[in-house]
């Protein structure tokens, strides 16, 4: 898998899509493609829609497109560009939950 990395990008975010009450939700729904309807499941760490391509395939490439953009140039970039006190709680925050999303969607395991 290739892409373009921007170096532009502060925070590099690739969420799972969630059916939340939705007319997504309602097709997916009349279509039979809902896994579960149990709202306490509905949290970005697992499949909750039939697809073609398979949940650990999904949790793997998400963690895939993440580690790409975590490299020594990704950190140096950030932390020249930090200009006083609110730059630093915004990028220790920010980096908090990068590294929470390099944890994240390990087979098995939920957070909740």
């Amino acid at each position: 898998m290739t892409f373009k990395r921007n170096k532009m990008v502060v925070v590099p975010i690739f969420p799972t899509l969630i059916l939340y009450p939705s007319p997504l939700f309602e097709e997916c729904k009349e279509n039979g493609q809902l896994l579960t309807e149990d709202w306490d499941r509905y949290d970005m760490r697992e499949q909750i829609m039939s697809s073609p391509v398979s949940g650990e395939d999904i949790k793997e490439l998400t963690q895939m497109l993440y580690k790409s953009f975590i490299s020594p140039q990704f950190f140096l970039r950030k932390v020249l560009s930090i200009r006083g006190a609110d730059d630093l709680r915004f990028f220790w925050r920010a980096g908090k939950k990068i590294i929470g999303h390099l944890t994240d969607f390990k087979a098995g395991e939920r957070h909740c």
